[in-house]
């Protein structure tokens, strides 16, 4: 009986141990043919987004059909589609529609550029669309004269470039390097040539021959005493080189070319000399410039390493009072709101004593109700942090803030302020002195507002108190005497006139919205100031 057992379990053994190695076989079949699978997709969309981005055979085919038809000419043109001389290399596109490629020409190397259409992706079974191409090769239009064609390039190197007073030979060396054959004139192919290299501001750049670096940080250099120029030699206008900076440091045109040492912190320096340039001037176009060049370069600087000596340079509080001016006097919008958001971020790349100083430069100067109300809540956010755990600074608590807070804690006329016009500034005080007296205890007094709080009384609190009950009286009064006035000649009867433009005549029903519009102002401020009032008698009780 056991020998009859044996053959069986021996066979089941067997059994087991074969399906064990078939199952394990199958396993790594299985692995093996997965690992093919990905690996082949991976392939295929590297090789896809390739030759989307790469189509070298395109680019050529595109240069020598123009070249052929005559649209664009040049030397480099038939070195490439006829004598085959010019060869492309390495592909460095990052887009589709602009093909990069590194180039051999002889014994020079340089990198070739070509726009193609974007690339149109159908469905199976549709019929694909034609190549939407730019049209650049466009310019000149045939019939152009020499002199014309001239004159376009002057007025480009000049929207560009700003004046300079070798635009005109910078022009004539345009043509010159136009006449691609040498036959000493510039025919319409090459015009057209030229013209579209111009249309690309990198080549606009190195028309200009020179080191950009030098260029661009020349306002840091010594300087010739002449307005509205730079450097011994008195070459290039403010403009030019402010516009220069632009193209550099805002749309990255030639930005490999800057030595690597440059610290944030120093182009920083040598721009605020062009954003101030910029800035101060009244048209839309180039305030827009300046506000992006400031942007752009404080985005590059960490926040909190702009030290306070900086503060000693010019350009470092200048540049903020133009910010007030475009914020304060511009027509557009986003401009306004753009100088906001600069004046911001300019705020926030200042150390801790940088900011301090700059709040007390700005209360002093600025003399705009809502850019100091802006400077009194970021004073409030500082002094925030400085109350929190492990955060406390010198600047903004104990003495060195009480010199702060005295500027903070006034009114520009005393009891005779303006209170709607200052009503950004006054509201704004008067909730960091709420928060002040909430947020530090009696017994901590950090900030020293318990031991400043007489002087605020005298100088804040009090004045402020006396303008309230004035101005409510004055506006109930006109507000009465406006219901008591004979109705025929309540039709118009305020004038508005801003600027040289007098404005529609305010009817009486507009007026009277106005006063009760301000009486309801004078509400919401004596609700603040009535809090006030009753937190400063915890101290008369103690």
């Amino acid at each position: 009986m056991a020998k009859a057992l044996f053959p069986r379990a021996w066979v089941k053994k067997s059994f087991y141990f074969q399906a064990r190695i078939s199952f394990v076989r199958v396993k790594y079949l299985f692995l093996t043919w997965l690992t093919v699978l990905v690996g082949s997709w991976v392939l295929y969309v590297q090789y896809s987004t390739y030759t989307e981005l790469c189509r070298g055979h395109e680019c050529k085919n595109a240069i020598c059909d123009k070249y052929r038809k005559g649209i664009i000419d040049g030397s480099a043109c038939s070195s490439l589609c006829d004598k085959e001389t010019l060869y492309m290399g390495r592909c460095l596109s990052t887009l589709p529609n602009n093909q990069v490629y590194t180039g051999s020409w002889g014994d020079h190397d340089g990198i070739i550029r070509c726009k193609l259409g974007e690339v149109v992706h159908y469905e199976l079974g549709e019929e694909p669309e034609p190549r939407r191409e730019t049209p650049v090769f466009d310019k000149p239009t045939r019939g152009t004269s020499v002199e014309k064609f001239r004159e376009m390039v002057f007025n480009h190197l000049k929207s560009k470039l700003g004046e300079q007073a070798n635009l005109a030979s910078l022009v004539s060396q345009i043509l010159s390097v136009a006449d691609g054959n040498r036959d000493g004139r510039v025919s319409l192919p090459e015009a057209r040539s030229t013209w579209a290299l111009l249309q690309m501001d990198e080549n606009t750049l190195r028309v200009i021959g020179e080191a950009l670096p030098a260029l661009v940080s020349q306002p840091l250099m010594k300087r010739k005493q002449l307005p509205g120029f730079l450097e011994e030699e008195v070459r290039y206008p403010k403009e030019s080189l402010a516009s220069l900076a632009h193209l550099v440091f805002v749309h990255h045109l030639a930005a490999d070319t800057f030595p690597s040492v440059f610290s944030p912190v120093f182009c920083l320096r040598f721009n605020m000399e062009h954003v101030f340039h910029l800035l101060s001037s009244t048209e839309e176009s180039k305030i827009q410039k300046g506000l992006e060049l400031y942007e752009k370069s404080l985005v590059r600087v960490e926040d909190g390493r702009l030290p306070a000596e900086l503060l000693e340079i010019k350009t470092f509080l200048t540049v903020p009072q133009n910010l007030v001016k475009v914020m304060a006097t511009c027509p557009r919008h986003d401009l306004r709101t753009k100088g906001l958001k600069v004046l911001k971020l300019s705020i926030d790349k200042f150390d801790t004593e940088a900011k301090y100083r700059f709040f007390q430069y700005m209360l002093k100067t600025s003399n705009h109700s809502g850019v100091e109300g802006y400077i009194i809540q970021n004073i409030k956010t500082q002094i925030s942090i400085a109350l929190q755990p492990g955060k406390s600074n010198i600047w903004f608590e104990g003495v060195q803030l009480l010199p702060l807070l005295r500027r903070v804690f006034s009114l520009p006329d005393g009891p005779e302020t303006d209170l709607l016009q200052y009503l950004d500034r006054i509201m704004e005080s008067m909730n960091v002195l709420r928060y002040l007296l909430i947020r530090d205890k009696v017994t901590e007094n950090q900030t020293g507002i318990w031991t400043e709080l007489y002087k605020i009384e005298d100088t804040f609190l009090k004045p402020l108190r006396v303008g309230l009950n004035m101005s409510r009286a004055h506006y109930e009064k006109e507000l009465h005497n406006m219901k008591t006035k004979n109705k025929a000649k309540e039709k118009s009867i305020v004038s508005v006139s801003v600027g040289d433009e007098t404005l529609p005549n305010m009817t009486t029903e507009s007026q009277a919205q106005a006063l009760h519009s301000a009486l309801h102002t004078f509400d919401m401020m004596e609700s603040v100031l009535v809090r006030i009032e009753e937190l400063t008698e915890v101290k008369e009780h103690l």
